[in-house]
């Protein structure tokens, strides 16, 4: 516990391990029921606060469990002018072999009533530089965290993430699985002068995000609110976020996205917002040999926007698929399901361009060889709602071409979009 603090340079770790740590063959390691509370924080220059800080990455092999469970983090009434670095969890690297696992659950990090002019950086777990390989029945689970913002102004670049996955690689194979579930982010009463960047799971690497061999990634029942919010520059809330050179699903594999939530309320905006469920942008996608993406029961949905002054685009979105100049292939009876979505706004009124699309499609897309495409049930609902310039879509197309062939289907059913008042 620390308060009343003034100075330059911070550094503020429970435990900090600068080798490699590797748990192996049946061995655990367990972070559990520590507190870090700092408040009324005065900082000039540079601020970086952990609970477990692994320099030289995380190996877990051979049955070994690490379980990180019932940690609390709490700050207030900082005030800093210099770069603010908050990662709770921090890995360079995590690798995960031979029936082993990686669990953070039921942890909590808050920020209340702080006040910043520098880039502040807020993460509940960082993957880092290298590769993250869950491999041969591992499993990584993210489950039950919370990550809060309170009254809170920064006048500088605010990231603001729960799980981010920056490393060289993502590797998800052989029967092992991936789960982010039931984790909340919730942010009330701030104002925001500089760029806001919020992500429940983030993977953005420089080599391939692969999922193969009966493994199974699983992002389920988060929610993310908005709430009483002032933001002046472009600011963007996403449930994932995904850029690599490729995305590969093979070999019965599945990525499923099913229940997550984005609330925004009473919010005012001055330039650009965007609010996605998944954003998907590798340079190609390649979906093959009995496997399936699935995007169902998610939800977005926007209550009072009452005072939206000067923005250009405010775009809300649940399913978007925007790679760069190279395809997406699904092939050999493999599935994209996009159900039973719903996207709502009510009692609001924005001044300028609003974009409401259910699901986009921006590149080269071929369907082969018995696979299909199912965008069904899907619903978009606006009532009360005042605007200047509208676009909704329930399925938006932009590509050159859009192939089916060779006993596949595509269906759109059972969708609406209703208007009232």
């Amino acid at each position: 516990t620390v308060s009343s603090f003034s100075g330059t340079t911070w550094n503020w770790i429970i435990i900090n391990v600068a080798a490699a740590l590797a748990i192996d063959t049946n061995s655990n390691f367990t972070v559990g029921d520590n507190t870090m509370s700092g408040s009324t924080l005065v900082t000039s220059v540079d601020y970086f606060n952990s609970l477990l800080n692994l320099l030289q990455g995380l190996t877990i092999s051979n049955s070994g469990k690490v379980a990180i469970f019932n940690n609390i983090f709490t700050t207030s009434s900082l005030a800093a002018t210099g770069t603010i670095l908050q990662k709770f969890i921090y890995t360079n690297g995590l690798s995960q072999a031979t029936g082993s696992s990686f669990s953070a659950i039921n942890n909590t990090m808050s920020i209340s009533s702080s006040s910043v002019g520098g880039d502040w950086e807020s993460y509940m777990m960082t993957v880092d530089t290298g590769a993250m390989i869950i491999s041969t029945s591992s499993q990584f689970i993210a489950s039950l965290n919370s990550h809060t913002v309170t009254t809170m102004s920064n006048s500088a670049k605010f990231t603001y993430y729960l799980l981010d996955l920056q490393s060289t690689l993502f590797t998800l194979d052989s029967s092992s699985g991936f789960t982010v579930a039931e984790n909340a982010m919730l942010s009330t009463d701030s104002t925001m002068t500089g760029n806001w960047f919020a992500r429940c799971l983030n993977i953005v690497v420089s080599g391939d995000i692969t999922i193969s061999d009966s493994s199974t990634m699983r992002i389920a029942s988060n929610i993310q609110t908005l709430g009483a919010p002032t933001i002046s520059t472009t600011s963007s809330w996403f449930c994932i976020n995904f850029q690599s050179p490729n995305l590969k699903v093979d070999s019965n594999s599945a990525l499923t996205v099913v229940q997550n939530s984005l609330r925004a309320v009473s919010s005012t905006l001055a330039t650009n917002f965007l609010m996605y469920i998944a954003y998907l942008k590798p340079i190609s996608i390649t979906v093959s040999n009995q496997s399936s993406t699935t995007f169902s029961y998610n939800t977005v949905s926007c209550t009072e926007f009452n005072t939206v002054v000067g923005a250009s685009q405010v775009r809300f979105r649940v399913f978007s698929l925007e790679p760069g100049a190279g395809a997406v292939k699904y092939s050999t009876n493999s599935h994209l399901i996009i159900t039973f979505n719903t996207v709502t706004v009510s009692r609001t009124s924005f001044t300028q361009v609003f974009y409401l699309y259910l699901s986009v499609f921006v590149t080269n897309f071929e369907v082969s060889n018995g696979s299909a495409v199912t965008i069904d049930d899907n619903a978009i609902v606006t009532t009360s709602f005042t605007v200047n310039s509208f676009l909704c879509y329930t399925v938006y197309i932009s590509v050159a071409p859009f192939t089916l062939a060779n006993s596949t289907s595509l269906s759109i059913s059972r969708n609406s979009a209703t208007s009232t008042d």
